[in-house]
């Protein structure tokens, strides 16, 4: 009984996040700071009206459970790992298909 408990605290910590913040700044001491353009770029996709909730989830997910490298910088690979439902819910909101990339880009993300 004690297990299950436990592992019903882990599922909602995982499920909900903030929604993301553009201006969040890195967990990792050796990230480099965000530019302008890249906060820009990263409302736009919180903000498209077709994906944007998607989107939202996933930078949640990802600032919430963001991961550094030995180096001091964000390890990519784990913290997608971590975030793989929510990344995965937007890219096939993005591109219309599920389970792959349109050979068109992110039509539906102005990408």
């Amino acid at each position: 009984m004690l297990a299950a408990s436990g592992l019903a605290l882990l599922v909602p910590t995982t499920a909900c996040n903030s929604g993301g913040d553009c201006n969040f700044t890195s967990k990792c001491p050796n990230d480099a700071p965000k530019s302008e353009d890249q906060i820009t770029a990263c409302n736009n996709r919180k903000n498209n009206s077709a994906c944007g909730d998607k989107y939202g989830d996933y930078l949640g997910c990802f600032q919430d459970h963001q991961a550094c490298a030995s180096s001091g910088i964000t390890d990519e690979n784990i913290t997608n790992g971590l975030c793989g439902v929510q990344y995965q819910a937007w890219i096939t909101c993005c591109t219309g298909i599920e389970g792959g990339v349109a050979d068109g880009g992110f039509p539906q993300c102005g990408f």
